[in-house]
């Protein structure tokens, strides 16, 4: 019986000490036992198999799913130092059997590192099975990095495996893929400059735009396959970049500055286009791009070149050039409408009046609902303000003013900002290429019959159609219910006025007087009590260095009665 107890016995100690060995600790499980490594390393066999996590989590650096994003368990480190300068590829992809979480410290970093110290991380390698991870980095030779290596959690205790990992020499398909690798740009002593370029193979990196731009469709926040230039300003003025019609594919540009880290804040984003034009409003070919930006003597700036969506990558040439200030529409926010006015008929008839404008160079708020009466695309708007006094109709008389084809407005009617008007359930909404010809008549429908403020948006479909030149007119009642004065010899000059306006004319009975100036949206500005006048000839006189320039109207009123002239302050 002594005999199988102590072989029983032995049996068991066996099995202890191999369930020992099988529960100990990978040896580089803590930092300041980091292996390490030196030169190209391929398909290093690891384990993170009972490894604990002593290296920090990074709450801003390499986020993922799950509820503690910013960790990475389980992990294990090696100390690497290149022999070559330039980048290195750090990869577990598709070489691993669960869902591995890479990073990479600075060269010097102490164990553990800090947050600071993070260099690189990826968490999903694209194209990589199981979740596995790949990271490129820059790197000097002889300087040494600390790599570390562990799994994905949605909280502890993180996924946990083996597999094997290389750390290569990388050299990219693109040579400007990443921004940290923008090219420089010299414009030489002519401030201009033509460059071939491809973005075949490039990957889409960062910034992501949290909000559309003004300059890109509704909900689009990316330039895809990005490649990257890099130019100091010589001279403190404009600069185009354009790639009108000299790229393959549909491509979307953006400029960040001055003086942004890689990747740049996307708030400083100070130009970019996409579906564009020539400056004559011609529709750059093929949805290309070009834009027009401020840039200031020795500040930086960053040049990002990319597709409007995924699939748009290839080859062409831009050219980067000094230029004059684009001339943007003055009206071209709503936030600064020019003011119009509703005109009679025959004054319309005579061409009295009529209100001139153009979309070229403008802009569009992604935040503004689309036209009612096209589809989803990019526009560029000006804004017009007028009061529909009591009129319940009015007609609008537009004529496309431009001599180059192809150009197209959508005209609305808004209550205000980004309030498109209701009119009863019918809105109002026309677009000038559903009218055979360039000028055209229709009317606006369903307004309220009482004095009522409303903003008039035209606006160009620049993706399907250039911007352009306009006139329009509005024709109805003009807004005020009063009825001719019977004057005679009424004068009002100098018109234009400057400063001081005179004004004569001859009353044939007594009357209680005011004179009063109303801007265009029937706003009364200046207002002044004469008294009882007796019939018989009178002059007054008016200052105006109160009013800012633009177009006002005089009126001399007497009971139920006014005498209405329209002039311009200089």
């Amino acid at each position: 019986m002594i005999q199988p107890l102590r072989t029983i016995l032995a049996i068991s100690l066996a099995l202890a000490v191999q369930a020992t060995l099988l529960a100990q600790a990978p040896p580089n499980d803590n930092c300041a036992d980091a292996i390490e490594l030196n030169g190209e390393v391929i398909d290093l066999a690891f384990s993170t198999i009972n490894a604990n996590t002593d290296g920090p989590a990074h709450p801003d650096d390499c986020p993922s799913s799950g509820t503690t994003p910013d960790s990475l368990y389980n992990d294990i480190w090696y100390r690497f130092t290149p022999d070559w300068t330039g980048k290195a590829l750090f990869s577990t992809c598709g070489t691993a059997s669960f869902d591995t979480k890479i990073m990479v410290y600075i060269p010097g970093a102490a164990c553990p590192p800090s947050v600071d110290d993070y260099l690189a991380c990826n968490e999903d390698g694209a194209g990589c099975a199981l979740s596995t991870s790949e990271i490129d980095f820059n790197v000097v030779a002889g300087e040494t990095y600390l790599l570390r290596l562990g799994g994905w959690g949605n909280g502890s205790p993180g996924e946990e495996g083996d597999g094997t990992f290389s750390v290569t020499e990388f050299i990219p398909p693109v040579p400007n893929d990443e921004c940290e690798d923008a090219i420089v740009l010299d414009l030489g002593p002519n401030d201009s400059l033509m460059l071939s370029f491809s973005s075949v193979d490039a990957t889409t990196g960062l910034p992501v735009h949290a909000t559309p731009l003004l300059c890109f469709e509704q909900g689009e926040k990316n330039v895809y396959n990005d490649i990257w230039y890099t130019w100091t300003a010589t001279f403190t003025g404009w600069l185009e970049w354009s790639l009108c019609g000299t790229a393959s594919f549909d491509s979307r540009i953006a400029v960040y500055g001055p003086d942004q880290p890689c990747p740049p804040d996307p708030n400083s984003l100070i130009g970019c286009g996409d579906d564009d034009t020539y400056p004559n409003g011609v529709d750059c070919p093929g949805f290309t791009s070009r834009d027009v930006f401020p840039v200031e003597e020795g500040k930086n700036y960053l040049f990002r070149l990319g597709g409007w969506s995924g699939g748009d990558e290839g080859i062409g040439t831009f050219t980067v050039y000094r230029t004059n200030p684009p001339i943007v529409p003055p009206n071209d926010e709503c936030t600064a409408p020019d003011s119009i006015f509703v005109m009679t008929e025959s004054d319309a008839n005579d061409f009295v009046y009529l209100f001139e404008g153009f979309t070229f160079n403008g802009s569009g708020d992604p935040a503004m609902p689309n036209p009612a009466c096209d589809g989803e695309n990019e526009y560029w708007d000006v804004w017009y303000k007028f009061n529909s006094g009591e009129n319940t109709a009015l007609q609008l008389r537009f004529n496309d003013a431009t001599i180059i084809d192809g150009s197209q407005f959508d005209i609305e009617l808004y209550d205000d900002c980004g309030i498109q008007s209701d009119l009863g359930g019918s809105g109002f909404c026309v677009n000038s290429g559903s009218f055979t010809e360039s000028y055209f008549e229709t009317m606006i429908e369903n307004l309220p019959g009482e004095p009522t403020e409303y903003y008039l948006r035209i606006a160009s479909n620049v993706t399907n159609a250039g911007p352009g030149e306009f006139w329009f007119q509005l024709v109805g009642s003009p807004y005020s219910s009063l009825s001719e004065l019977n004057v005679e010899n009424f004068r009002f000059y100098p018109n234009p006025v400057t400063g001081v306006a005179n004004i004569s004319f001859n009353l044939l009975e007594t009357l209680d007087s005011q004179v009063e100036i109303v801007n265009t949206l029937g706003q009364s500005v200046f207002r002044q009590d004469y008294g009882r006048l007796a019939a018989g000839k009178h002059y007054l006189t008016v200052s105006t260095d109160q009013l800012n320039a633009g177009i006002y109207f005089f009126r001399l009123l007497a009971g139920n009665h006014q005498k209405t002239v329209r002039f311009v302050k200089n």
